[in-house]
């Protein structure tokens, strides 16, 4: 067994004993307890996270630990992957928004048409759980949510202003009504945007110019309205799937389509069987939802800051849509002027106001034979807005 040196331990007291002092007489008291030092900052409540910053980054991406979060909801969109269609691109940056103002707490996965279900059934696979969310546009889904339709009717947003009338009349109370009826099918709108003036008639044979120019043509619609301005026109509507478009306006089973100016008249080619191209800048039809339509069901799981990153990501991408559809109509039109042997007629406002006088009653009629209720209040809305009553 091995002895304490007496010397070393009276040394050692003598020590402590003057360092006491010295701390006395410096004003300072040593602690009651030496071995409890100050927390280090690593031991700080897990729970007391930093605020988030007023624009959130790439590395603040991380949600707070605890916090429920959606990650990789199944979206699918009606349209594909492209650089320079404003319809696929509008919602892979909203996507990329969501995530950012919920601090990745939600994110999404997109997938093209057809991919998970057929675009005709999106509605019925979101409210089955088969996808989580669908991007779509007002002709495809008519007969299931007719609400949508009330953008393609004439007079309903300014043909001029549409790229700020749209979202004030939806926010002045149509997205209210459309979410109640929405709901009624276990559905929410999560984002509208609008598609802008992009429709154009891709003809054989010659133009549509006035309405009479369609008399006796049989055109390809896209559905809804499109299709019952054809039949108001004069002209025989066929319903022919995207893809089988360019083969039947080559044989001649159709003579033209009404379809966006930068897809199917461009991109897509439509104007190498069909070189008669007719664009409306300010045509009275051409204002068109475009929605992000998502389960009611997991809406309702979202707590309050999620819920408003969704609005504030939706009021953030109206303007960024409206120059991608801008960008994009120009970007067809330029390339038709480079590639096309035949040059584009450009419609008019006097012509544009033609269509709006023989289209804008019938159309309104028929629209609200479909929506009910709900069109008549959508109506009266976009009326006092526009100073009608």
């Amino acid at each position: 067994m091995r002895h304490k040196n007496p010397s070393s331990t009276l040394v050692l007291l003598s020590v402590g004993l003057i360092l006491a002092l010295f701390l006395v007489a410096c004003g300072g008291a040593a602690p009651a307890q030496p071995t409890a030092a100050p927390a280090a900052p690593k031991a700080a409540a897990p729970t007391a996270a930093p605020a988030a910053p007023a624009a959130p980054t790439a590395a603040a991406a991380a949600p707070v630990a605890g916090q429920k979060t959606w990650k990789d909801l199944k979206l699918q969109h009606y349209d594909v992957p492209s650089d320079t269609a404003a319809r696929w691109n509008v919602i892979a940056r909203w996507a990329k928004k969501v995530e950012e103002l919920t601090n990745g707490r939600v994110t999404f996965k997109i997938y093209p048409q057809d991919e998970l279900a057929k675009v005709a059934e999106m509605p019925g696979a979101a409210a089955k759980g088969t996808i989580d969310a669908y991007v779509t546009n007002e002709f495809y889904h008519t007969n299931v949510h007719p609400w949508l339709g009330w953008t393609f009717l004439p007079g309903s947003v300014d043909a001029s202003k549409w790229d700020t009338d749209f979202i004030k009349l939806m926010n002045g109370g149509i997205w209210n009504i459309m979410d109640r009826e929405f709901a009624k099918v276990g559905l929410k709108q999560a984002l509208p945007f609008n598609g802008g003036p992009i429709f154009a008639f891709a003809m054989r044979g010659d133009y549509i110019k006035e309405a009479a120019t369609a008399k006796g043509r049989k055109i390809r619609g896209a559905g809804g309205g499109t299709s019952e301005l054809i039949k108001l026109m004069g002209g025989s509507v066929v319903s022919i799937a995207g893809p089988e478009v360019l083969p039947s306006l080559s044989s001649g089973v159709i003579d033209g389509a009404l379809t966006s100016i930068d897809l199917g008249v461009y991109s897509w080619k439509w104007y190498e069987v069909a070189p008669y191209v007719s664009y409306f800048p300010s045509f009275p039809m051409n204002s068109w939802n475009v929605p992000v339509v998502m389960r009611k069901a997991i809406w309702d799981e979202f707590d309050e800051p999620v819920k408003k990153a969704f609005q504030d990501a939706a009021v953030q991408m109206q303007p960024v849509a409206a120059e991608l559809v801008k960008k994009d109509t120009q970007w067809a039109l330029d390339g038709l002027k480079k590639d096309n042997k035949i040059a584009t007629w450009i419609g008019p406002d006097e012509v544009s106001q033609q269509y709006d006088k023989l289209a804008r009653q019938p159309l309104r009629e028929w629209w609200l034979k479909q929506a009910g209720d709900s069109g008549k209040e959508i109506i009266t809305i976009i009326d006092k807005f526009y100073g009608r009553n």
